[in-house]
């Protein structure tokens, strides 16, 4: 619901700006621009939005709902406090989805700015987190923690320097529901490869679901099912082939092995006769078969 005060942008139009006022009859609502004008437009033609930023002309980030800061992991005999608000899930939400969005910090320098890292938890389930990067034996834990259901939560700040180093990263998540039943899910251990080209490209960042920002996704569960296709060798690939390609012959044999037993079983009984012309063409008179007078003995 649009209320006075909101910023809004034009659905059909260019621009947008401050609702001043709204005629709630007519449903319409008048928007003043940056130039000061009071433009008149149908509240279902706009959109609200957040603040703009004037230095990029992009929505500034709204991270207000980003849960306090994580405290120190509890002492040996302590319990995890449970927080009291009663989580609300979706049906939806059983199905396990969880990205990892990277923010330009000045999106106008992509070739020298930061980059901020957000994890972000769409579904029913508490996570626990480890993310790693590195490569071959080394690896390095960069963040790690638990995130509650249907947040967002920021893990680190990623330097120019940095960004080799995210290359190759590796995204631990485990499951799971508290003071609750549930069906377990599958632990996530998703090695991901990251081009980092992409972050001098403007065109990799794009609209999404969970921020008003433009983001670098990265979709951790895709990323986890691509592992499982590429994991499969050359060899595994020619080997189902092969076995797929004998199948299929064994099953034309059978086939023309029918047929031929069917065409033996008719041709059976005249080989038994002892004079199988003759015995032949009794059997066609049997049949009630009409021969040539030349044929008659």
């Amino acid at each position: 619901m649009i209320k006075k005060g909101d910023t809004v942008r034009f659905l059909n139009a260019v621009g947008g700006g401050v609702v001043v006022r709204i005629d709630e009859a007519k449903r319409l609502i008048y928007v003043e621009d940056e130039d000061g004008f009071e433009i008149p437009v149908l509240e279902r033609e706009c959109v609200s939005v957040g603040e703009i930023n004037k230095e990029t002309n992009f929505i500034k980030k709204d991270f207000s709902s980003k849960l306090p800061e994580p405290q120190l992991p509890a002492s040996q005999g302590e319990v995890l406090e449970v927080r009291s608000q009663p989580i609300i899930e979706t049906p939806e939400g059983e199905t396990l989805k969880a990205f990892l969005a990277f923010f330009p910090v000045d999106i106008k320098q992509l070739q020298t700015t930061a980059y901020d890292c957000y994890l972000i938890n769409d579904s029913n389930y508490f996570l626990y987190y480890n993310i790693v990067n590195g490569e071959n034996d080394q690896w390095e834990s960069v963040a790690n923690g638990m995130i509650e259901p249907n947040t967002q939560e920021e893990l680190t700040s990623v330097t120019k320097e940095q960004l080799n180093a995210w290359e190759q990263i590796r995204v631990q998540l485990i499951p799971l529901k508290i003071a609750k039943n549930y069906v377990p899910q599958e632990v996530i251990d998703a090695k991901i490869k990251i081009n980092v080209v992409r972050f001098y490209k403007l065109h990799s960042f794009v609209a999404n679901d969970y921020f008003d920002d433009l983001a670098l996704m990265v979709n951790i569960v895709s990323e986890k099912e691509n592992q499982k296709l590429s994991d499969i060798s050359p060899d595994e690939i020619k080997k189902a082939i092969k076995n797929q390609t004998k199948d299929l012959f064994e099953t034309e044999n059978q086939e023309k092995n029918s047929v031929l037993t069917i065409v033996s079983l008719d041709l059976d009984q005249p080989r038994k006769l002892k004079d199988p012309v003759k015995g032949g063409i009794e059997a066609l008179f049997e049949r009630g078969c009409m021969l040539p007078a030349a044929f008659a003995y």
